[in-house]
């Protein structure tokens, strides 16, 4: 435990006990950071479905889903390259951006 005197205001002494608090070190930051999906780009034609955009990938001939129809609906029938993260299971692409291919 560490110990901390403090002299207050008035002149009176506290001490305050407690357990250490240790700030995240580097090393713990760094292995957070390499857990995190890493965005990739995929490239291919947004067709709209229902309420719903997906991305049909040139190169693989899959289909995903777009988290965001606001940019997506823009795009509506375009080739384009996506930039973001693949949720493999619900095979839905977080998107960071959108831009014409």
């Amino acid at each position: 435990m560490k110990r901390a005197l403090f002299t207050a205001a008035f002149g009176m002494a506290l001490c305050l006990t407690g357990p250490a608090v240790s700030q995240p070190s580097a090393t713990a930051h760094a292995q957070a950071t390499a857990q995190a999906p890493a965005a990739k780009e995929f490239t291919g034609m947004v067709v709209k479905s229902g309420d719903t955009f997906s991305l049909t990938d040139d190169a693989t001939k899959a289909s995903y889903t777009l988290d965001d129809t606001q940019r997506a609906a823009q795009f509506e029938g375009k080739k384009v390259k996506v930039m973001g993260v693949l949720d493999a299971q619900t095979k839905t692409i977080h998107v960071q951006s959108i831009a014409a291919a």
